[in-house]
């Protein structure tokens, strides 16, 4: 049987059970794509041999292609060529007589600081009119703002993937005790939490606005035009977001999920719940972090809890107290006529890493 009918029998059969993402199907079809372009669509697949995919392996690599995708090809032609073995089409995988380990080095994790996780959400926040009903009615802006601050509120309290936000609907976001149900990689489901009452009252007011505006569309998060916000809409808005707020870094949606990771961490929180927090399918992904925070030593937030030991308030007009300075330090960001305060962000971070957590752990055990 020929290579290139073969590949588009196992594309089919492949994507045609169980629940594999749109874009998981693309990147199937873009690197057995290349695999086909360079071997041919000619080749009898019967008598492909392991050094044409050895040759195929040293092109990428003079591409310049990066180690781990090129792993990544190779996971997706392990995968064709199991299913070739399953049907009796080949008589062994051509990878099983090839090594290939790459000495590859982590990519540093990218974490926003405190100071310009705050600074992010205090920009946003100041954005937002006070009267969200009235500004409804006058300028979709105003709920366009208003939606971008529940985002940005979102991916900071709940570490979610830019795929799993965009694909969240109302109904997978529950106002009674503000869980989430999220549908992660490989179809994994789990739940997580928005805690804090200020996070929550952003949800709840983005939620009512919604609800009075009705989209065409179920989607929790709608673009302009009604229907549901793609990851790279999502990508593109954080990204502007940052850079009005000042920040001299690209910012993105990964990026805020690399922050509220890197910030359980750095407050002690267990690596097998952060996984759990993450929705990662393996504890090596997870450990990754533990060398950002080895890497770069924080202030610890233990001082915050025991001197803020009540719940963060909700009141969005709130003016900060006197002390309420980032580090003991004048407000950089102008924060005296700000609705977030410093101690509100300190609480936040705090109750976030202190009570939720446990409550995520043992709801995403039962679930399973």
């Amino acid at each position: 049987m020929l290579l290139g009918d073969t590949i588009k029998v196992f594309l089919t059969l492949h994507f045609a059970a169980g629940q594999r993402a749109v874009r998981t199907r693309r990147a199937y079809e873009v690197d057995l794509g290349q695999f086909l372009d360079f071997v041919g669509a000619a080749q009898e697949l019967a008598e492909l041999a392991a050094e044409r995919v050895e040759q195929w392996i040293a092109s990428l690599h003079e591409a310049s292609y990066a180690p781990a995708s090129i792993q990544r090809k190779l996971a997706v032609l392990r995968t064709f060529f199991n299913h070739c073995q399953r049907r009796g089409l080949m008589p062994s995988s051509p990878l099983d007589l090839i090594q290939y380990r790459p000495r590859t080095k982590p990519r540093p994790i990218r974490a926003l600081s405190r100071a310009d996780t705050w600074r992010l959400l205090v920009y946003a926040r100041s954005m937002v009119p006070t009267d969200y009903e009235a500004a409804l009615s006058c300028s979709q802006r105003s709920f366009t703002r208003l939606r971008d601050l529940a985002l940005l509120d979102l991916f900071i309290a709940t570490g979610l993937r830019v795929g799993e936000v965009s694909a969240l609907s109302v109904r997978d976001y529950s106002q009674d005790d503000h869980t989430v149900r999220v549908r992660g990689k490989g179809g994994r489901h789990r739940l997580a939490f928005v805690v804090v009452p200020y996070s929550r009252e952003i949800q709840n007011r983005y939620l009512r606005l919604r609800e009075k505006l009705n989209p065409p569309t179920r989607a929790l998060f709608p673009n302009a035009r009604g229907y549901r916000l793609t990851s790279r809409g999502i990508r593109r808005m954080v990204t502007q977001r940052a850079i009005d707020a000042g920040l001299r870094t690209h910012v993105s949606p990964h990026m805020l999920r690399h922050t509220a990771a890197t910030l359980l961490l750095q407050n002690g929180v267990d690596l097998r719940i952060v996984q759990e927090f993450l929705g990662h399918a393996s504890i090596t992904t997870t450990q990754r972090y533990t060398t950002s925070i080895r890497r770069r030593p924080t202030q610890p937030l233990v001082v915050a809890r025991r001197r803020h030991a009540q719940e963060p308030t909700c009141d969005f007009d709130r003016k900060p107290l006197a002390g309420d300075h980032l580090d003991r330090r004048e407000d950089p960001f102008g924060a005296s006529d700000s609705p977030l305060s410093s101690s509100v962000a300190r609480r936040w971070i705090a109750s976030s890493v202190l009570s939720s957590r446990i409550r995520l752990f043992a709801a995403t055990s039962s679930a399973r």
